[in-house]
């Protein structure tokens, strides 16, 4: 039998479980994983900086020692 592939609607993550009733996402740990978020509990990506922007935090913290 076909597994299905499985979303959660929290963090995004795809998998196909290996048992067919699934509790918790395996990645947030969610067990609100099947459940629309609400605009509290969603998590966002986290911005990666530029290269420009990496520097210029390194210089900031190189000059306080």
């Amino acid at each position: 039998m076909p597994r299905e592939m499985k979303e959660c609607k929290k963090c995004g993550w795809r998998w196909f479980p290996r048992k067919e009733e699934v509790f918790v996402c395996p990645k947030c740990r969610s067990y609100r994983w099947n459940e629309k978020p609400t605009k509290d509990n969603k998590r966002k990506p986290r911005k990666i900086p530029s290269e420009k922007e990496f520097k210029k935090v390194i210089k900031q913290i190189m000059g306080k020692f």
